[in-house]
């Protein structure tokens, strides 16, 4: 079950990587699908940190610990609570603000397969130890 537990750290770590990478680079382009109008310095500069810098940063360590025994369990904990408050941000939001687009339904889709299949596998680490 390592392998799977590398595989998924790798293949997330990849994707973050990417976004992280994109929306260093081209904020406007990268929040243009979730409608939002980034119309002054400060914000860009948030969403360059946070979508950029943040997910960058993430990928690295889910990267690294899908190569790094000693960082496979912290970077499995990490997708596991990062996702969830992904899925509990957007459950709040589905509550308090309405039906959102198509593509944040796919996102929380996502999020939610990220956050389960992380947890079981944290788990799994920890009764392994």
């Amino acid at each position: 079950m390592k392998r799977f537990d590398r595989f998924f750290l790798a293949v997330l770590g990849l994707i973050f990587l990417g976004l992280g990478s994109f929306n260093l680079f081209f904020p406007v382009a990268g929040m243009a699908g979730f409608e939002i109008q980034i119309a002054t310095v400060s914000a860009l500069n948030e969403i360059r940190a946070n979508y950029g810098g943040m997910h960058f940063a993430l990928g690295l360590l889910f990267v690294s610990g899908a190569f790094v025994g000693a960082l496979r369990f912290p970077a499995l904990l990490v997708v596991a609570l990062f996702t969830g408050g992904l899925v509990l941000g957007r459950s709040l939001s589905l509550v308090l603000d309405g039906w959102p687009t198509l593509l944040i339904w796919g996102l929380f889709a996502i999020e939610a397969l990220g956050c389960v299949v992380a947890s079981v596998l944290v788990k799994r680490a920890w009764h392994s130890t």
